[in-house]
């Protein structure tokens, strides 16, 4: 039998389970977790992001990997450190 995993944060969606063994189950889970995520997201608001040219001067002004800057730029888009 196989087993399915979905890594979540369950303190996030504690009323998905962490574990399937139907693939359709699995995937029905996915789903539900992309529409909750997709409410998460429409209310972000990302205050106060520094501002660096690109990912190289965000590294060197001390940010590290992960963290969200903008370039000051127009229009002003919101970058990911990598």
């Amino acid at each position: 039998m196989s087993e399915y995993i979905l890594v979540k944060k369950s303190f996030l969606i504690p009323s998905i389970p962490d574990k399937f063994t139907d693939l359709a189950d699995a995937q029905k889970a996915i789903n539900q977790l992309r529409l909750c995520l997709g409410d998460i997201l429409q209310s972000i608001q990302l205050t106060n992001l520094p501002v660096y040219a690109n990912n190289t001067a965000a590294i060197n002004g001390g940010l590290t990997a992960g963290a969200f800057y903008r370039t000051g730029g127009d229009p002003d888009p919101v970058c990911v450190v990598h």
